[in-house]
Order: structure tokens, then C-alpha cells, then sequence
């Protein structure tokens, strides 16, 4: 039998006639992996920019201001979409670090220590409204290259804010204000 020269028409759904459609696939995807990947394409983003930088003050140094300024903007385009990328990284860590958290209750794992930070001042705000106690959840720093980022911070903050707190309770990796 010899193959038709005419061209295959296509369905609605794109399959051509006579084909069986594809079975769709249903991918769970992990909050924590996709939370994870969006920390990794904000330091594409930021390696991107340091070479952009740096390839900016060479074309500026060998004269080419033009090019010097494009590569200027281009880096900064690309700290924006760092920016982005980090905001929802951290957004998504807090959802789901928080989801079925009281008020009084705030897990500071996934986030960098300024946003940390602020989340820290914006929970402190809501639980002193609501008269109540609020317990940090920091962690150690165990998976922390130089250990523990957050919780000396943290620490600093509540003495900045003249705020009572005891550190490691209920246990090592929080603060109870």
C-alpha cells in the first residue's frame, strides 16, 4: 500500500485523524523543589549580571560608552528579574513553611535573612495587636554553609526592637518573643 500523498488533516485537540490522542500526564510537582528552582534562576539571574558588569566596564574602559550604557541596562534588567525571581521564592517557602501555622507561629526556613527580617517585623506587629506571643522559627543553620544566618539576626532585631524573648524554646531552632 502506498503512503498518501495527500496532507494529514487535523483535528480540534492537534492529534490527525486516525491517531489515538495522547494520554495527558499529571505531574505532581513539589512546592519545595519549584520554591528551590526559583532561588536558582534568581542567581542565574545574578551571575548574569555581575558578567554584565564587568563586560560594561571594559567597553566603557576601551571607549565604547554605548555599549558600556546597553550592558549597564542590561544588567539592571537582570537584578530586576532576580529581584522577581526571589520574591516568589520566598513567598512560596512562607506558604507553604506557614500554611497550617497559628498566627503565632512564624518558620523563617527558605527565606534570606532580609526577608527573613521583614517578615519577622511584619508577624511581630500582628501578634503585639493581637496581644499575644509569637514563636520564631529560625532554625539551627545546619544547612547553612557558615552556619546560622537568621536567628543572630533575629536576635538583633528583637534587641533593636527592646523586645523580651527567650532564645532556643521550646526548642534550639526558635525564639520566643
Amino acid at each position: 500500500q502506498q503512503p498518501s500523498t495527500q496532507p494529514a488533516t487535523q483535528t480540534q485537540h492537534g492529534q490527525q485523524h486516525g491517531q489515538q490522542p495522547e494520554p495527558i500526564v499529571i505531574v505532581e510537582i513539589d512546592p519545595k523543589e519549584t520554591a528551590t528552582k526559583y532561588r536558582l534562576n534568581a542567581q542565574e539571574c545574578s551571575q548574569k549580571r555581575i558578567e554584565l558588569i564587568e563586560q560594561s566596564k571594559k567597553s566603557y574602559e576601551t571607549g565604547d560608552k554605548q555599549l558600556a550604557h546597553e550592558q549597564s541596562l542590561k544588567a539592571k534588567e537582570e537584578q530586576k528579574k532576580m529581584n522577581e525571581w526571589n520574591d516568589k521564592a520566598s513567598k512560596l517557602f512562607m506558604e507553604i513553611n506557614n500554611k497550617n501555622r497559628p498566627l503565632s507561629e512564624l518558620d523563617l526556613h527558605g527565606q534570606f535573612v532580609q526577608e527573613a527580617l521583614d517578615m519577622t517585623r511584619d508577624r511581630i506587629q500582628a501578634c503585639k495587636q493581637q496581644k499575644m506571643n509569637l514563636c520564631l522559627i529560625t532554625g539551627k543553620g545546619l544547612h547553612s554553609k557558615d552556619g546560622p544566618k537568621i536567628k543572630p539576626k533575629v536576635k538583633e532585631l528583637l534587641d533593636e526592637l527592646q523586645l523580651k524573648y527567650e532564645m532556643n524554646t521550646p526548642n534550639e531552632g526558635c525564639i520566643t518573643v
